[in-house]
Parts: C-alpha cells; structure tokens; sequence
C-alpha cells in the first residue's frame, strides 16, 4: 500500500533481482508501454521515514520505491540566477584590477590620469589602461578557464550517463574573485555511482587546471628578467593572504625559493609578494575549486558525501563542516574562505538533493577512497599555514 511523504509516495516491499539496477530496468520494462510511465517516476531510495530507525539491522534505512511527478528539477527563478552569474563576473574583475592596483607603480600611473589631475591626458590614461589590461585579462582568463574546465567535466559525465542538468551560477564575493559554482540536476543520474563521477570530475579538472597555471605563472615570475618580461606591473598579494593555504603556500614558497612565504616576517599582513597575474588566477583557482569539495548541500562535495554514505551520511558530514566553518569564523584570520562559503552554503546549497534511480546500489571501495583521498587533499588546502 503507497505511504503518503513530502513530494510523493512510498511503496515497501523487497529487492527480488540481483541489484537494484535490474529491478528499476524490470520496473522500466512493465511500464514503457502504459501511460503511467509518462505521469510518474520512480527511485529505488533508502526509507527516509522515521521508520527506519526501528529496524537496526539496516542503519541506513531499507529500500523503498518511491513515487513522485515527472518533473522533479529544482524551481529556482532563472533570472535571478543570471543575475548572480553577473555579479560574479564583476567581482571577479573588479578584484583582479585591485589586485593589480595594489602594485605602487600600476597606482601611480592610474593616478597620473586620474580625472582632475593636472598633469594628466588622454594619452596617459590609454597608457594606464594598456598598462593594466593585459594583466586581468590573463588572471580573468585563468581564473574563469579553471571554471570552464570544471563545467566541460560536469557536462561530460551528464551526457556519457546521459542526464540532463542546468547552466552553472557563479556565486560573487569580495575577498575572493568568486566562491565557486552550482550546477543543478535536471533528470537524475543512474545511481550513485554517476552521481560520485558527475560531482568529482568537474572540480578535480578545474583544480588541475588551476594548479598548472600556478606552476606556469611562478616558473615566469622567477625568470620574468630572463624572458624580458616587466615585472615592475604584476599583482601584488600580501604574505597573509598568501598564507591562507598550507599546500599552495608550500608551492609557492618553492616555486619562488629563498622561504619567501615561510620565513618569519614582523607583520605578514604588511608583507607584499609580486606575482605573475597566472600565479595568481592559478592560486585562487585551487582554492576555489577545493571549497567546492566541502561535503555541504547539494554542493560537489555534497554529492560525493552523498555518493559515499547516503543521505544520512551526507548530514553527518555535512554537520562536521558547518562546525568546522563555525569556528573558522570565530577564531580564524580576517580573510575566511571557509566562512564566505558557509554563508553562500546556507543560501543557495541547502536544497536536498533530487533522487537518484538507483541508490541502494553501494559505490564501489576505489571511489569511496579516492572521495576520502581529496577531502585530505582539500583539507591540506583550505587550512592556513601556522
């Protein structure tokens, strides 16, 4: 007998076939010739009602069917999404232009032809702007290629297991260019076993990406004088900041030698290091991409938490983290990616994610370990140097 819940209806009963693929492919068969397959999904779930807690021998709930409407895709208003994308664009300029501002030679040729200063012209204020282009065009072109990339991953996995998703939404912020983006599911992947690829593929991409042009951008810092290469212009970023990631900090300090970012200073907050602007996309795009990995919502860490222990498992990871966010907040640095993050989580990230056809179907121990694997590797990211 169907069990009303929240957005449909539950059937109990038991797994017959060998997997539960089999049992949605059976399920597929008897109903592709009947109307009923046009009204009406369905997903092999664990029981998400409080029943599940009175039987111990399956903590993670029995199976259940569950029915529900066609269209299960989230109802988010689209225009206010393009607007948010928008946003991020413009942030994420206007950060690379005050990234760059902060070198005192870049100011002072802005400064020269500002407005209402006497000794500026037209022509200097075209040689500002020819100063300064060329440089955000390169850390917007890195920073935004690092986001393609983790897009291209996303939709290649969606068209190989062939469900459909939406457009990305960038999220804006301030003391970093963006934090990231949301890709909704539009249909719903196979199993959980689409779901791990479809969430793990776009960000391993992006931060592979970003951690090339890292190595690329300090490779041409260090030999700027070499390759005649002016210097004098590149972005500038304090030590603090530069410090916020324990294992990019620790590339950079190699990449540049001489324990640039390491070495004890009087006030990191004062000390400046000049940075080729694709180390500097390079930089940010990892970190960018490994707070994407935070195990919140229907983020890509989200998923892959999901993918490893359910959804119950999802809220128990998902509890660690906002903890964590908490008191990073508290008592960590002035700049917080991780609290920038909780807030955007809390927003737009906290939709429970739509079903999966097939999430009884365990995930394999390789992937299981390679989403444990990159959470460390995320950890060793997003945590400053002590």
């Amino acid at each position: 007998k169907p069990e009303p819940i929240p957005g449909g209806y539950i059937l109990r009963g038991s797994i017959l076939t060998e997997t539960a693929t089999e049992m949605i492919n059976t399920i597929d068969a008897k109903l592709a010739d009947t109307s009923l397959s046009d009204r009406v999904s369905y997903y092999l779930i664990r029981d998400p009602t409080p029943e599940m807690f009175n039987d111990y021998t399956d903590l993670w709930g029995k199976p259940v069917l569950f029915l529900t409407s066609k269209d299960i895709s989230s109802k988010r208003n689209r225009w206010f999404l393009a607007v948010l994308t928008g946003a991020a664009l413009v942030t994420t300029n206007i950060w690379c232009y005050d990234t760059l501002l902060a070198n005192n030679a870049a100011f002072e040729a802005v400064r020269a032809s500002s407005i209402g200063d006497v000794t500026g012209s037209k022509e200097d204020l075209e040689a500002a702007i020819a100063l300064l282009t060329p440089n955000v065009a390169i850390m917007s072109a890195g920073l935004l290629g690092s986001q393609v990339v983790h897009e291209l991953g996303h939709a290649f996995v969606a068209w190989k297991d062939k469900f459909k998703i939406s457009a990305p939404t960038l999220f804006p912020f301030t003391n970093v260019p963006f934090l990231g983006a949301s890709t909704d599911l539009r249909t719903s992947p196979p199993n959980l076993k689409s779901l791990f690829d479809f969430a793990y593929t776009g960000p391993a991409l992006g931060y592979l990406t970003s951690l090339a042009c890292l190595l690329y951008g300090l490779q041409l810092t260090a030999t700027s004088g070499a390759l005649g290469i002016d210097s004098a212009t590149f972005p500038i970023l304090s030590l603090d900041f530069l410090r916020q990631s324990t294992l990019i900090g620790g590339i950079v300090d190699m990449g540049l030698g001489s324990n640039v970012i390491v070495g004890q200073v009087p006030d990191a907050s004062e000390f400046t290091v000049s940075l080729h602007p694709l180390a500097v996309a390079g930089y940010l795009g990892m970190m960018i991409n490994a707070v994407t990995l935070l195990p919140v919502g229907h983020s890509d860490g989200g998923r892959i938490a999901m993918s490893i222990g359910g959804r119950n498992g999802l809220i128990t990871f998902q509890s660690i983290t906002f903890l964590i966010i908490f008191f990073a907040g508290l008592f960590g640095p002035d700049f917080s990616i991780f609290l920038g993050y909780g807030i955007v989580s809390a927003f737009f990230l906290r939709d429970i994610e739509i079903p999966m056809r097939n999430e009884i179907d365990d995930l394999d121990n390789g992937r299981a370990f390679l989403g444990i694997v990159t959470w460390f590797i995320v950890a060793l990211t997003l945590i400053p140097m002590s």
